[in-house]
């Protein structure tokens, strides 16, 4: 069988897609876990057995989903900024919407929404960026003492 070349040039171009949706699929899974948990679990508790968030995390089970809570959330927010890594760091590509971005032939008008996007992710990402620099990163004092 054989491929053209514009067939060839498209199959690496397909699995870098594939993949980088993949990252942002397992991103938004970890999300929708923690949301569903931990969002609405202190809801939940207060409006159908009156017990505050805070009597909550005092009782053993409290005490280990809190743990938990904080271990996913933190996988939560390292995966989003991992997506802002550059494309690539010394010899290695990093799956990461830049990559996304660059190995991919956009049309003009594609590349205008993308852009568009890219720039909302950003700006997410620029929120997000403190949490992961002062608490993920490292064990920055000043952050642990507020």
């Amino acid at each position: 069988m054989n491929l053209k070349q514009s067939q060839i040039s498209q199959r690496p171009i397909r699995k870098e897609a594939r993949l980088f949706c993949e990252v942002c699929l397992s991103i938004y899974y970890y999300w929708v876990t923690y949301n569903n948990i931990f969002e609405k679990i202190s809801s939940l508790l207060q409006s159908e057995r009156n017990i505050s968030a805070w009597e909550f995390k005092n009782t053993p089970i409290g005490s280990t989903l809190s743990i938990i809570d904080r271990t996913l959330g933190n996988q939560v927010i390292l995966e989003i900024t991992k997506l802002h890594d550059p494309a690539r760091m010394k010899n290695n590509e990093n799956v990461c919407i830049d990559l996304f971005v660059s190995h991919v032939e956009w049309s003009d008008r594609e590349m205008s929404k993308i852009q568009n996007l890219k720039e909302k992710l950003e700006e997410n990402f620029n929120f997000i960026k403190p949490a992961r620099n002062k608490i993920l990163a490292h064990n920055d004092r000043e952050a642990f003492n507020n």
